[in-house]
């Protein structure tokens, strides 16, 4: 890898950050100068400022960008085209030619939809790719057919990444991509939000074993179709124990499924984030009691979201309780930085619901960041009593809506 770069004359620099933009597209190359000597001169030697460049290695930069802006960066000179494509042989040609070879790019990040699939594929090192979003299930007929060309699905040896949308998980797709692709690689996250997931499709999937096979941390299962029965397969899995990451928004989970992930996460000690917004039907107090149960065991949970589900007063109640001890188990299983989040925006509390969580945090030390979130619920911030008539309800328990983007 080249380090340092002359910055043409003509060359654009981004005045807030100081970063040259090299076909349009902003990069992280850091301007700097040095000092080179100058030829010397009749009376005396001058020292002369140039203007350079340090060049992130081509993994730091391109995992940010789609293979049409990795495509502009790769012009902007000879030497980063060199660095950010590969040569390999492409498939033999049916009329029986020899391979023919070509320069393929080292893209990270490979997003396909229909109307440019076909094109990409052909540019792109599969290989090498470590982030894929395949946007309808025509899209990922153009990757299979690709791949088999080249050994078929495991060949994605890098995949780190897969977000599928607009793909059906039916039992050809898991059989022919999902499995032989994921049992060949180290996958770590699973999108398949907003995907029409049923429970069939979640248990079949689960069963097929892909999810085992790699190193599976988070899954995004959000605006699908998945009811308890499938979270109860789900939560029995040995691919759940070992997750992260979990987000359920917007399913049918209900209150048994609810309770089967509580129970889950009683002995658990991988899970930072569950995410079980807005439910159909909604969540009751009854799925708020094992959550409560399951607070007072574990010990690594971080966030934890209900909002838009319908828990009351006594299932506040007994989640606050929980509350305090569950933040001490945190302290020693996390370390500095501690922090727990506890999002029921939008339920059923009411007055001595808030204030028992309010109650909760006196003794949870502010060293610690804690959010309670109450807003939308039928509840008043001046109808909540301090434990002090003289000191300020905690801000710890929080009145204002709190976007998602700005969860943790």
């Amino acid at each position: 890898m080249v380090s340092h770069v002359e910055v043409a004359a003509s060359q654009k620099i981004d005045g807030d950050r100081g970063y040259p933009l090299i076909a349009g597209v902003p990069t992280p190359l850091r301007v700097r100068e040095e000092i080179a000597e100058a030829e010397p001169m009749k009376d005396s030697c001058e020292a002369q400022s140039v203007c350079v460049l340090d060049i992130c290695p081509w993994d730091s930069l391109a995992q940010f960008l789609t293979l049409p802006e990795l495509g502009g960066l790769a012009c902007a000179s000879p030497t980063l085209h060199d660095q950010l494509t590969i040569q390999e042989d492409s498939p033999a040609p049916e009329n029986g030619e020899e391979k023919v070879s070509r320069r393929k790019f080292l893209s990270p990040l490979l997003v396909l939809k229909v109307e440019t699939a076909g094109v990409e594929l052909q540019k792109v090192s599969l290989g090498n790719v470590r982030n894929l979003r395949i946007w309808n299930y025509k899209s990922l007929d153009f990757l299979c057919d690709a791949l088999a060309d080249i050994g078929g699905p495991k060949m994605l040896r890098s995949l780190e990444r897969v977000a599928l949308k607009g793909c059906p998980l039916t039992d050809d797709v898991i059989s022919s991509f999902v499995f032989p692709a994921f049992s060949h690689t180290q996958l770590k996250h699973l999108n398949l939000e907003k995907n029409q997931v049923s429970d069939d499709a979640l248990i079949n999937l689960i069963k097929s074993g892909a999810l085992d096979a790699g190193c599976l941390e988070s899954m995004n299962l959000r605006f699908n179709r998945i009811s308890s029965r499938g979270v109860e397969v789900l939560a029995a899995s040995p691919c759940c124990r070992a997750l992260k990451w979990v987000n359920l928004k917007m399913n049918a989970v209900g209150d048994d499924g609810a309770v089967a992930l509580a129970e889950m996460l009683e002995s658990n000690s991988t899970m930072s984030l569950l995410n079980l917004r807005r439910q159909t039907p909604p969540l009751t107090d009854r799925a708020a009691f094992a959550f409560a149960n399951m607070l007072k065991c574990n010990g690594a949970l971080e966030q934890l979201r209900f909002r838009q589900n319908k828990i009351g007063d006594e299932g506040a109640a007994a989640l606050a309780e929980a509350v305090p001890d569950h933040v001490r188990r945190l302290q020693a299983f996390r370390g500095f930085g501690t922090r727990f989040e506890l999002d029921l925006e939008q339920n059923r509390v009411k007055e001595s619901g808030a204030n028992a969580l309010l109650g909760s945090l006196n003794g949870i030390t502010k060293a610690v960041k804690v959010e309670l979130l109450i807003h939308g619920n039928p509840v008043k911030r001046e109808a909540i009593a301090a434990i002090d008539a003289d000191v300020a309800i905690d801000a710890r328990l929080i009145f204002e809506s709190k976007a998602e983007g700005l969860l943790w």
